[in-house]
């Protein structure tokens, strides 16, 4: 490429780092008496001894037995079933930690399999090894396990314990940003499996940007300020507008997630700084991956006997943990795109072996899907892949994939017909191009600001919801307007 293109390119993709807003009342907020009171009662718990933590649990674990072994003697309709099940898992497993004794923070690091999955994997700050900091005696300890107990008396017990993991989970994520992002991708493909699955990955999302946002003011992280960002403040800007002016009464809602959702982008760009950190968010996808992946095979193997190969074959409704097969199939395309490059760049020899064999099970439930989106999104990726790998032709050629992608906009219409036919597409291509033109038509009706983000009424005057073209150029345009575009 030409010179004069190449100095452009550095200048536009030139970043500027920021870390450290100076004495400004923020950062003294942040470096005040009553954060430094928070981090000496969070030293003084990851210091506590083991013994110390199984005291909590076992006084947890004894009173909420006794409790509701009461409420089953005196009360008349007694429901203790959850609750004396709680109370006995914590009184068994408090038993080991109160065999050793030593910093839990220590102990954690001490064995193996901990450390791994707590600090090399999750990548949690590990603790320094002052024996000589304040920590919390086994007998108080005690004593404070007794008031979960109480509370779990009078409201359903799996709140109380559902609370204690989320106030560890949030401690944790505030003292290391890299830990509910990698979370966060760990959790992604589960999410529908608990209850208001939106709402958790809004917290997680913007939980990581405020963790990360304290870091920078305070001169832990560094933020690079490049033209992704500017491009991601604009998209937001444009967001809000539209929420605002939008149509329908859900528009600005859902403005505001998309906003919350938008934001998880700047800590994700800032903390993937390295070869580690990137990889452990790549292995983190490929971990959430195997299980779904397990639960694929199985689900056509249990639903084998339903489908009959003598007519024209379709995938028996395999989606896992998912809402559909193709949500599923568009998973297991960036999965298998990472643990491609996994099995690729392993030096390990049964590293390489594990990572290729998943890869090809990854790629054998994308077969079984039969889902044509994601045959051809793996045709695409393919040919980028190599583009990728080549000296002679630019990366930016990639760019052109994206308008041979919509090529099939300009086949007559009977020919569309029959490719829907053989290859089975839902919807058929012809219903994705009549959505097309009635989105263009939305489009252009509502050319500035677009129509609103997430409006049922726009989208079904749209037919994006049977069209499904609400994720490509087009689509935005109709939910941003020509300026988010």
């Amino acid at each position: 490429m030409s010179s004069k293109f190449l100095s452009f390119n550095d200048k536009l993709f030139r970043s500027k780092e920021i870390s450290g807003i100076g004495a400004v009342g923020t950062v003294r907020l942040l470096k005040g008496n009553i954060v430094k009171l928070f981090n000496y009662i969070g030293r003084s718990i990851a210091y506590s001894s083991t013994r110390s933590f199984g005291s909590f649990i076992l006084s947890f674990g004894l009173m909420s037995l006794f409790l509701h072994l009461g409420e089953y003697y005196f009360a008349d309709e007694p429901e203790i079933g959850l609750s004396l099940a709680v109370g006995a898992a914590c009184a068994v497993l408090a038993i080991p930690l109160l065999i050793v004794n030593k910093p839990m923070c220590m102990a954690l690091q001490d064995f193996a399999l901990t450390d791994f999955i707590l600090y090399e994997f999750l990548l949690i700050k590990r603790m320094h090894r002052d024996a000589e900091h304040s920590a919390v005696t086994p007998l108080v300890a005690a004593f404070f396990g007794f008031i979960p107990a109480i509370i779990g008396f009078f409201v359903p017990i799996h709140f109380v314990v559902i609370g204690i993991i989320i106030a560890i989970f949030v401690t944790l994520a505030l003292i290391t940003p890299e830990f509910p992002m990698i979370a966060t991708l760990l959790l992604l493909p589960y999410l529908e499996l608990f209850p208001l699955p939106r709402i958790i990955l809004i917290c997680l999302s913007f939980i990581t940007f405020i963790s990360f946002a304290i870091k920078v003011l305070i001169g832990k992280r560094v933020y690079n300020f490049d033209i992704y960002d500017a491009i991601i403040a604009l998209i937001i800007l444009f967001v809000m507008i539209s929420g605002i002016l939008g149509q329908g009464s859900d528009s600005l809602k859902n403005s505001v997630i998309f906003t919350v959702l938008l934001l998880g982008y700047f800590p994700a760009s800032d903390l993937i700084v390295n070869r580690r950190l990137a990889d452990c968010a790549m292995n983190a996808v490929i971990v959430s991956a195997i299980p779904i992946t397990a639960v694929s095979v199985i689900e056509f193997i249990a639903e084998l006997p339903a489908v009959d190969f003598k007519s024209e074959y379709s995938t028996p409704g395999i989606s896992a943990f998912f809402t559909s097969s193709s949500s599923l199939g568009a998973f297991m395309i960036v999965a298998a795109i990472f643990t491609f490059a996994f099995s690729v760049q392993k030096k390990n020899r049964a590293k390489k072996i594990f990572y290729f064999s998943l890869f090809v099970l990854e790629v054998f439930v994308i077969g079984l899907l039969l889902e044509p989106g994601a045959l051809v999104a793996v045709v695409f990726a393919s040919v980028a892949y190599l583009i990728l790998l080549s000296n002679k032709i630019p990366n930016d050629v990639i760019a052109v994939l994206i308008v041979v992608a919509h090529l099939f906009l300009f086949i007559p219409i009977d020919k569309l017909n029959a490719v829907s036919k053989y290859f089975g597409f839902s919807p058929t291509l012809p219903a994705m191009v009549s959505g097309y033109e009635r989105a263009l038509r939305v489009f252009s009706e509502n050319l500035a600001f677009g129509a609103g983000i997430g409006d049922a009424s726009y989208k079904v005057a749209s037919g994006m919801n049977s069209s499904g073209i609400f994720n490509t150029l087009l689509g935005i345009g109709v939910e941003l307007g020509i300026f988010g575009l």
